[in-house]
């Protein structure tokens, strides 16, 4: 009895080409070279049903199996040993004779639903040739001539269909194992002669074989084959890669123009001689905005298989020739199949860095889709190894859910904003939320992963402890949270700048909070916090308003002077009288602080500061020529600047600057401005208390923000961002503040910024 593990009775799958895999005990010890036979039937079939034998290893197989639109019953069965040889199942069929023994002695079988999606955009798949090619790729001569010969424009066409089938179904697989949806790319298809299987070899089964399948275009190119081979490749400059869009222009309304295109070059070749391979390139390039590529050359081509029947050969075949960099022909099969993989993935948008061609991870590309390796040459694989370094990470996977090329009939829409990570909890019990609508798949903290999440159960706002964070992780200042979202839209931050960050503030008598957004280094037990709001309580208890600010600038930012009506005026930044020129301006009564820019050297080093209003009037100097970052910082579509808040350093200059954001339109407390935390402008002596124990990593509800329906008709342009209060109908756990750490001002400063 066959069991096959990856796929249930009855599934519905998308995509064209499926992988297989299972297992039978009857052969657990049973010699290598038993095989079994694997077939997909179909009432729309009339060849689709054909037997196709893959090989067994201690009872487990592996097939690849390409379905038919509708039901497909697929049949595996056991074979005897006798017949061993590709080339001789071949010669039968050539006959007309059975390619099989007839003696099954065991059978299972499983029916898959295959329904093709016609909604969402596919994966173009293109042959650039020269305009004087003689339409040949490099070809060892026993693999040139007659019906088999490999190295026609023909050949090249089928060994791309049958590659860009395998790279779909083994992607589909990939992104099931991880719990993703059995999902893949789309490919383009049209109604000719079916060339992934067998039969389309045969004559007398051409016309019967007409449907449904890949499509595959030939661009011709103004470039001769001599332009080609000349062409070079550079990371900034590569004249293959212009060469191959522009044919992609020429083709008029052939392609999307934000689509995406796989191929290849015909005309590389390998000299021997010399050992260099002319006109080769490998490249992916992703653009959003536009048409996005990844191409290969053909140079290695020669080794892939052109129909079904040839992919277990063309992985395990052993001979080895002078055509290319490796020294048998499975190796090259790998290389260069894994290659054109690897570039699929950068063209739908897998960072360039995540690449996984690594040195000797190209030898487990067969592993893929077969049970065993190779039996000699270069690669020796060990038959039970189930580690599989050719694959893309689930990082890298996350990237493509939120693409509509991988999007599945049931999915939901995705939000898409990128996770927020916030200092939440009482004074003293605080604790580090991640928050995305779209769900949570993993948390790390240098590699080490903080919560084992279940992909097919994400959660939306898991949260630690920051003592536990402090018991459980070194405190290293290059430490880095990362954390994944299930819509792709993955944050990378300095952990310890955001635990140290000072904590929220709760409006009191509600359950909101006040925000902060800050530019600088995390607090230190040297520094000295401040806080200021734009109103305060006067000596008779009554609210009055900031009327004036003053910003102080020279070579560095030197601080901001806060002027309220009661005549008291508050220091944000170094305190006391200053040499610094001065710039002031009056606050409009109906105005607002609409934006704060600073610019800085190092983290500690502030060397400029603008404060924009609302009615576009803009006071200070950046001293832009020299600052490294220059940052911005402004409330969201539902919010307004409040107050600020920072830290002078051990020297008294200011090191921290950040603005205090509240809901708009929301009348705020007196009470609040009782808050010493929000009083006294520099020289400040609040602490926070971190040294209490919290909860542990687990599921918490989301906060109610009761600012939603507040609409601000007199919004600037500046504020682009989406209203930032609107979140989820969840109750409230009663910790109803957070910091929200904002890593759009995060940034490297070892490095130079535009």
């Amino acid at each position: 009895m066959f069991n096959i593990e990856n796929v249930k009775n009855g599934e519905v799958v998308h995509q064209m080409s499926l992988l297989i895999k299972g297992s039978s005990q009857t052969f657990v010890i049973a010699h290598t070279n038993v095989t079994v036979s694997v077939s997909a039937e179909s009432e729309r079939s009339t060849g689709g049903g054909r037997k196709q034998e893959w090989p067994m290893s201690r009872g487990c197989f592996k097939a690849l199996v390409i379905l038919n639109p509708g039901k497909n019953d697929i049949i595996v069965s056991n074979l005897a040993v006798g017949l061993t040889t590709v080339g001789n199942r071949m010669s039968r069929l050539v006959k007309g004779q059975s390619a099989w023994d007839d003696n099954e002695t065991d059978k299972s079988q499983i029916s898959v639903n295959y329904l093709p999606l016609t909604q969402t955009p596919p994966l173009h798949l293109a042959i650039l040739v020269a305009s004087d090619s003689p339409e040949r790729m490099d070809c060892p001569p026993c693999k040139a001539g007659g019906i088999a010969d490999h190295a026609t424009l023909e050949a090249a066409v089928k060994k791309l269909r049958m590659t860009a089938a395998m790279c779909q179904a083994l992607l589909a697989e990939q992104m099931h194992a991880a719990g993703l949806g059995r999902r893949s790319f789309r490919l383009e298809l049209e109604d000719r002669i079916d060339t992934l299987r067998f039969e389309s070899m045969l004559d007398h089964r051409r016309s019967a074989l007409y449907r449904s399948t890949i499509k595959v275009h030939v661009l011709r190119t103004d470039k001769t084959v001599a332009e080609i081979r000349r062409a070079e490749g550079t990371p900034n400059h590569n004249e293959l890669l212009e060469i191959f869009t522009k044919a992609l222009e020429t083709e008029d309304g052939l392609f999307d123009p934000k689509g995406v295109v796989a191929g290849l070059i015909l005309d590389t070749s390998y000299d021997a001689g010399i050992d260099i391979t002319s006109g080769h390139t490998s490249f992916a390039k992703h653009d959003p905005s536009s048409r996005s590529v990844g191409v290969i050359g053909s140079q290695l081509v020669y080794t892939w298989p052109r129909f079904s029947e040839e992919v277990a050969y063309c992985l395990m075949d052993i001979v080895g020739n002078d055509f290319n960099v490796r020294t048998t022909n499975w190796a090259s099969c790998a290389m260069s199949q894994g290659s054109f993989f690897e570039k699929i993935g950068h063209a739908f948008g897998i960072p360039l860095e995540a690449a996984f061609v690594k040195l000797g991870h190209w030898q487990d590309w067969p592993k893929r889709f077969l049970p065993v390796s190779p039996t000699k040459g270069e690669g020796l694989l060990t038959i039970g190894d189930a580690t599989f370094h050719w694959e893309w990470s689930f990082e890298d996977q996350l990237r493509l859910l939120g693409q509509r090329h991988f999007a599945l009939p049931l999915d939901e829409e995705l939000d898409c904003r990128a996770p927020t990570v916030h200092v939440r909890g009482r004074a003293g019990l605080e604790q580090l939320a991640i928050r995305c609508r779209d769900g949570i798949a993993a948390a790390y903290i240098d590699g080490r992963i903080l919560h084992d999440i279940e992909s097919s159960k994400p959660l939306r706002q898991p949260v630690l402890s920051i003592m536990t964070l402090k018991h459980e992780f070194e405190q290293k200042e290059a430490a880095r949270l990362k954390v994944l979202s299930m819509n792709g839209n993955h944050v990378d931050l300095p952990v310890w700048k955001v635990v140290s960050c000072q904590p929220p503030v709760n409006i009191p008598g509600t359950r909101m909070y006040l925000r902060r957004v800050n530019a600088g280094h995390p607090l230190t037990k040297n520094d000295s916090p401040w806080a200021a709001m734009l109103k305060k309580r006067d000596d008779q208890g009554q609210i009055v308003r900031a009327y004036k600010i003053d910003i102080r600038v020279d070579c560095r930012f030197r601080g901001v002077g806060i002027y309220y009506e009661d005549g008291i005026k508050a220091d944000c930044g170094q305190p006391g009288g200053r040499d610094a020129p001065s710039q002031m301006t009056t606050l409009p009564k109906r105005g607002r602080i609409s934006k704060v820019t600073v610019a800085y050297s190092e983290p500690t080093r502030f060397v400029g500061m603008q404060i924009h209003l609302s009615n576009g009037e803009t006071i200070g100097a950046l001293n832009e020529s020299a600052s490294k970052v220059t940052l911005a910082m402004k409330p969201g579509a539902n919010e307004e600047i409040v107050g600020f808040y920072g830290m002078n350093g051990p020297d008294g200059q200011c090191c921290q600057f950040g603005i205090l954001k509240a809901p708009k339109r929301f009348p705020l407390p007196p009470s609040l401005y009782e808050n010493p935390e929000l009083q006294g402008g520099s020289g400040c002596d609040y602490y926070p208390d971190h040294d209490r124990r919290g909860r542990v990593l687990e599921e918490q509800p989301g906060d109610v923000d009761e600012a939603d329906a507040s609409e601000d008709e007199d919004e600037d342009e500046d504020d682009e961002a989406e209203a930032e209060y609107c979140w989820d109908d969840e109750d409230d756990d009663g910790d109803g503040y957070y910091y929200e750490y904002d890593y759009e001002y995060d940034y490297d400063y070892d490095c130079d910024y535009e």
